[in-house]
Order: C-alpha cells, then sequence, then structure tokens
C-alpha cells in the first residue's frame, strides 16, 4: 500500500547528511510535484503492468511536510504527513481513498519511517475495512551505501517490509518485500528497485513540476489527461481516425493488463527502434522524449504528439529533426495491440518515453 513509498523530501530538516540530497527547501515551501513511471514484473515473466504516477509535496504551517499521491488521471488516492523527530522522521497521518471510502491508519507514536543517522528506523501500521478486513504493516529503514546516478551525489536507503493480511474468513496471508531506494542530491527520489516473493518492482522519476504547473493540469476543462487533438498533431489533420467518438477514448491506465500498447512489449520495443535509430547527428541530445498516441481498436496509431524535458526533469525542446526521427521510427510498426475493456477492442491513448544521454538510447519507459 502507499505507506510504503514514501519519498521523504524533507530538506527543512537538519542534523543528518543525507538531508542534503533533497531538493531546495523554498520547493517545498512553494510545493513541488514529481512523475514517476511505476513497473511490476511478475517473475514468471507472463505479465507485466505499468502506470504513472504524481507525489505532491508541501510544507504545512507548522513545518510538516505533506506529501499527496495522485493517479495517471491526477485524481487524488492518498495523504501523508510526516514530521520531524530527534531520531529521524515520523508518520503522523495517513490516509487512501478506497471506492468511495476514506481509510486512515492507525499509527502509534513511537514510528519511525526515516532514520536521522545510519540507525534503522522501525514502524508499524495498520488499517481495517469493513467486514472484517485487516492489515498490518511492518517496515525497517536503513542507509546501505552511497551511491551516484543522473551526474549527482546520493545514498541507497533499504527497506525491509511485511504485510500481514487477515481477511474475514479467517485466512491470514504474509508478504515479505526488500525495496531500495535511491535518493539524488538536490532531487529527492529519483529512483526504485526490490521485489516481493512474485513479482519485481521498478520506478523511476521523469518529470518535475511547479505546483502552480501541475494544478494547470489538473484544471484542463473538459479535456481528459492525455487528450491529443485530432488536429494538431505530428500526423496533420484527418490523418487518423478512431473506431469511436473522441469523448470514448480510453485513457493510458484504463485496460489494467490489457491496455493499448506495442505489441510484445519493451523487448519488442528496442528489437524494432533499435536497427532504425540513427542518432550520429544530435551526440548532445539529452533527456526524456515522450510520444504520445492514439491506438485504436483495429491496432493502428495515429495523433503523436510530444511530452519533453531534461535529464534534471524539467521541460525543454528537443531537436525537431530528432523528434521526427523518432516518430517516423514508431510510425513504420504496424502491429500495435489495442486496449481491452471487458472484452471489446477500444481505442485508447498510450505513451512511449525514450530516455537520452549524450547522443545515446539508454532506456525505454515505461
Amino acid at each position: 500500500m502507499h505507506f510504503f513509498l514514501l519519498s521523504y523530501l524533507l530538506l527543512w530538516i537538519s542534523g543528518s547528511p543525507h538531508y542534503s540530497y533533497f531538493p531546495d527547501g523554498k520547493l517545498i515551501s512553494d510545493g513541488i510535484v514529481n512523475k514517476y513511471y511505476v513497473s511490476t514484473f511478475s517473475k514468471d515473466g507472463l505479465t507485466e503492468y505499468a502506470t504513472i504516477e504524481y507525489r505532491k509535496y508541501e510544507k504545512d504551517d507548522r513545518g510538516n511536510l505533506i506529501e499527496e499521491r495522485f493517479n495517471p488521471a491526477m485524481e487524488p488516492v492518498s495523504r501523508m504527513v510526516q514530521k520531524e523527530s530527534d531520531e529521524g522522521i515520523r508518520l503522523i497521518e495517513n490516509y487512501f481513498l478506497f471506492r468511495k471510502d476514506t481509510i486512515h491508519y492507525e499509527i502509534p507514536d513511537a514510528n519511525l519511517i526515516f532514520p536521522s543517522g545510519k540507525q534503522t528506523a522501525k514502524s508499524e501500521v495498520s488499517f481495517t475495512y469493513a467486514g472484517g478486513y485487516h492489515r498490518v504493516f511492518n517496515q525497517e529503514a536503513s542507509w546501505l551505501r552511497d551511491t551516484s546516478a543522473a551526474n549527482r551525489n546520493g545514498f541507497v536507503l533499504q527497506r525491509k517490509r511485511r504485510i500481514v493480511t487477515h481477511k474475514p474468513d479467517g485466512v491470514v496471508d504474509s508478504t515479505f518485500a526488500v525495496m531500495e531506494d535511491v535518493f539524488l542530491e538536490g532531487i529527492g527520489l529519483y529512483s526504485y528497485e526490490g521485489s516481493d516473493e512474485k513479482n519485481r518492482y521498478q520506478l523511476e522519476l521523469v518529470e518535475q513540476f511547479t505546483l502552480e504547473d501541475f494544478e494547470k493540469m489538473q484544471n484542463h476543462g473538459i479535456k481528459r489527461i492525455g487528450y491529443i487533438h485530432p488536429e494538431n498533431n505530428l500526423d496533420g489533420k484527418g490523418s487518423f481516425l478512431p473506431c469511436g467518438p473522441e469523448d470514448e477514448i480510453a485513457d493510458y491506465y484504463n485496460g489494467q493488463l490489457n491496455r493499448a500498447e506495442f505489441k510484445g512489449g519493451k523487448i519488442a520495443i528496442w528489437n524494432f527502434v533499435k536497427p532504425r535509430m540513427n542518432l550520429e547527428n544530435w551526440p548532445k541530445a539529452s533527456g526524456y522524449l515522450t510520444l504520445r498516441f492514439v491506438i485504436n481498436c483495429n491496432g493502428e496509431a495515429g495523433r503523436f504528439t510530444t511530452d519533453e524535458a531534461d535529464l534534471d526533469f524539467n521541460p525543454k525542446q528537443f531537436d525537431d529533426d530528432l523528434v521526427n526521427h523518432f516518430y517516423k521510427i514508431l510510425k513504420e510498426n504496424k502491429d500495435w495491440s489495442p486496449c481491452i475493456i471487458r472484452g471489446e477492442n477500444r481505442d485508447a491513448y498510450t505513451y512511449i518515453t525514450f530516455k537520452l544521454k549524450d547522443g545515446k538510447l539508454i532506456e525505454i519507459l515505461p
């Protein structure tokens, strides 16, 4: 659950050398939002699930950090309040939204979620849902090692967590996972990797927004998140037709494991893009180039547009010819998987992000 994915953007706390690895205090005071790609891979290799998560951070008038999570549609899903103590960071409030209910965690006073130094922080929280469903979370978090990434110094925080679920029928399930969070100087949580008995998990930061810019994106009027104008895109006017009405194009988080995507997943994308790619003309190109587009019910792709950011996750503009190079590569593919909802092929928005560094493609996300 959300409790074990805390980002700890806590620059205003002093006393530990680790707290230098977070954004400027003014960014926290004004409010900052991180956009992450979050992926889950089953260890049997049969399923892969990827989504987008937004996390908003700001201080309240008592100096506590308020962290809120949002789904890909920028709708709120959880809220946490974290407070400084001599030993580290304590969680003092946490709830999440489930269907039409607000579920509050039971949080004891002796509850440390982030250590002030190299000691271990221990915590336990729980919640009870209607019908006798009860879940308990135990976690140990500790400094693991120093590291570096994206030309910044950082450190790795290891989290060992156990989730025990008591079901109404008396069955008790237990899951154990180990996660490693990477924090970078001036950024905060950059990535994590980890696994439990069944799955592997990955998260990577791809963009940062001011609170003002995020709220503008939220207040998008009648257009949904990911909306692409039928005439204002790289394809040009009228060159692509969805199967159904405009307002029935599914968002990219619909379809669960049957989302609109490149058939064959990430490995297939690499195998398709690599022999067609030539970046010799852009030896200094670096950043995140996201191609967003629509895949219709027939598995046809169109209405391509872009989101672009540098490696520090700030908005930027790539060279037009570079954008067109990747656009033309994706347009060559004629074998896309449409979104399937309740057994029906649907039109849907989707996206592919190319991470470039010094003229080389180093990763395809999510």
